[in-house]
């Protein structure tokens, strides 16, 4: 039986999370080991980045109702930071991403012109000088077998 994750990007508008994507991550058993600990590690310099620290309390709606619908089978909840994304970021580019079509860093999008990842780096306009009302931004996720 395999193992799938379940992949939200969220940013935050005026102070509340709203979905923004829901890229489609093949199963890759080295990206989910290094996310949450889930399954084991196919080389000895993959480790986790930390335990499943379950879902935020402020889920976007349209979060919590995929999460409803899955919640049965779900298990290994959690979610990453900006800093996080690019810790996931940099761990892809140096593992996953020798299995072509794995992961890429577009699935999670860009926003205002930028990578996803820069929402909310203190920056209060985008590229072009317009006033960004992204604050923040996370990736929220759970797995199921």
């Amino acid at each position: 039986m395999g193992c799938d994750i379940h992949m939200f990007v969220e940013v935050k508008v005026r102070g509340t999370w709203q979905l923004y994507s829901c890229p489609r991550i093949q199963r890759n058993y080295d990206l989910f080991y290094f996310l949450a600990g889930v399954r084991g590690p196919r080389h000895d310099q993959n480790i986790p980045m930390g335990e499943a620290k379950g879902l935020p309390e402020d889920l976007s709606e349209l979060v919590k109702i995929e999460y409803n619908y899955d919640q049965g089978d779900a298990h290994s909840e959690s979610w990453l930071n900006r800093e996080e994304i690019e810790q996931m970021c940099q761990f892809a580019d140096k593992f996953v991403c020798k299995w072509p079509g794995q992961f890429e860093h577009e699935q999670l999008g860009y926003a205002n012109g930028n990578p996803f990842s820069s929402i909310g780096d203190g920056d209060e306009e985008d590229d072009a000088g317009h006033p960004s009302l992204y604050q923040d931004c996370r990736i929220v996720f759970w797995f199921d077998n």
